[in-house]
């Protein structure tokens, strides 16, 4: 990703360089628990001024996460962008990417973030546990808890080396697992093996 494209957004978005960016993108859906995502935040920057939360998505939740940025305090510390048909550079800019679902299928845009090297903070739902292995390429909280979501999130910003070195961890992953080539292999071989097992 072009390092000019990341700055223009950051510039637009009016984001200094001091800021530690944590960020989201998901459609506004209740499925997507922003509200714990928010209370978890809040924790944070209760410790951290620089954090910032950016929200990449739109949907029918909406005016309540709107109404809970302002009951927490929180309207000049979340961003809420709007739905972006690419958002990719939305993605690379962010030093931090979280998924707070209370169910979740296999995420699209947990594995991009893994493709740009992001380190990730993910609840236990769904397909993110065999995505994100704990403590390797992120940390995986319980779900549906805003305390150990904000634990997690504290320990990546706290700590530049472990954020190498999960960053390092989550693009060698999706390489390994999810990239293009090793899904058509996957897909290759499923196929080839149902068409061996019928004759």
């Amino acid at each position: 990703m072009n390092s000019a494209e990341i700055e223009n957004i950051k510039n637009e978005l009016g984001i200094g360089k001091e800021k530690f960016i944590f960020g989201t993108v998901a459609r506004l859906d209740p499925i997507k628990n922003h509200q714990m995502m928010l209370n978890a935040f809040k924790l944070v920057k209760n410790q951290h001024s620089d954090a910032l939360l950016v929200i990449v998505g739109d949907g029918e939740e909406k005016q309540r996460i709107m109404a809970s940025i302002e009951s927490l305090n929180l309207q000049n510390d979340v961003l809420l962008t709007g739905y972006k048909t690419n958002p990719t550079a939305y993605l690379a800019m962010f030093d931090t990417f979280l998924l707070s679902s209370l169910s979740e299928g296999t995420s699209m845009t947990l594995l991009e973030s893994m493709s740009l090297s992001k380190p990730c903070v993910v609840t236990d739902a769904g397909g993110n546990k065999e995505i994100i292995i704990n403590n390797i390429n992120g940390f995986v909280s319980e779900n549906d808890n805003a305390q150990a979501f904000a634990s997690c999130m504290l320990k990546l910003l706290a700590n530049q080396e472990l954020r190498e070195e999960m960053s390092a961890q989550s693009l060698s992953r999706f390489q390994q697992l999810f990239s293009d080539k090793i899904m058509n292999e996957h897909f290759s071989n499923l196929y080839l093996g149902q068409k061996n097992a019928k004759r």
